[in-house]
């Protein structure tokens, strides 16, 4: 031990060539599995992440079964239903601020 308690440098030296020869050895003896482990893991996370991204069949299927045509719709027949979604809304919050006014006041 050093001043104060502290470990020598020669002694961490000694802990991280340990740390090091043991690595090796793990390496050595198991580098094939933990390489195949690691693609299977890899592929596994890969899988995952894409099937979350993407939408699944049955939605997909369930969307085009309500509504066959959602994919020929106007341009402008969408646009009309946001903006009249948009003022529904504004016009939802407008009646929701002056409720809770009122309800402030009271």
């Amino acid at each position: 031990m050093g001043p104060g308690g502290e470990p020598s440098a020669h002694q961490s030296d000694g802990i991280v060539a340990d740390l090091r020869l043991s690595m090796l050895s793990a390496f050595q003896d198991y580098g094939w599995f933990i390489l195949l482990g690691g693609m299977v893991l890899y592929m596994a996370y890969s899988r995952i992440h894409s099937s979350l991204n993407s939408p699944s069949p049955s939605r997909t299927s369930n969307t085009n079964a309500r509504n066959p045509n959602a994919s020929r719709e106007d341009p402008d027949k969408i646009l009309d239903r946001q903006e009249k979604i948009a003022a529904a809304r504004a016009r939802m919050q407008v009646s929701e601020t002056h409720e809770h006014m009122n309800t402030k006041h009271v």
